[in-house]
C-alpha cells in the first residue's frame, strides 16, 4: 500500500479503476459546519472538525497538493466523514479527493504519480 504525507498527515493512496471526478457537494445533504450536522456536538467532535477545517492552512508551497474546502459528507451519533478536493500545486488542476474517516485517511488520485 502506497502512502503519502500531506501537511503532516499520512494518507493511503488509491487509484480507482473507474477514475475520480471532482467532488461538488450538494449542500442539501453535506455541510461545512459541525453545528449543522449535530445539534449539540461533543467537544471532541468540535476539536476534530476544527483540525480538519483548518487542515492545509496556511498553504505550504513545498507541498505537492493544495487542499480544497472540507465538507462533512456523512455523520451519525458516533462519528463523521470529512471529504475535500485536492489540487495539484503546480498546475492548480483537480488531482483527486481526500476522504477522512475515524479509521482511515485515503487520497483517491485520478492519475498515477
Amino acid at each position: 500500500m502506497k502512502t503519502i504525507k500531506l501537511y503532516g498527515e499520512t494518507f493511503e493512496v488509491v487509484y480507482p479503476r473507474s477514475g475520480v471526478t471532482e467532488f461538488v457537494p450538494d449542500f442539501r445533504y453535506h455541510t461545512t459546519d459541525i453545528y449543522r450536522a449535530y445539534q449539540k456536538p461533543s467537544i471532541y467532535k468540535v476539536q476534530i472538525w476544527d483540525y480538519w477545517k483548518n487542515f492545509g492552512l496556511p498553504e505550504d508551497e513545498t507541498e505537492k497538493y493544495h487542499i480544497g474546502v472540507p465538507v462533512i459528507t456523512s455523520h451519525n451519533c458516533f462519528k463523521f466523514t470529512v471529504r475535500f478536493n485536492v489540487y495539484d500545486m503546480e498546475t492548480r488542476e483537480f488531482a483527486g479527493v481526500a476522504v477522512v474517516t475515524a479509521d482511515h485517511n485515503r487520497l483517491y488520485l485520478k492519475e498515477v504519480d
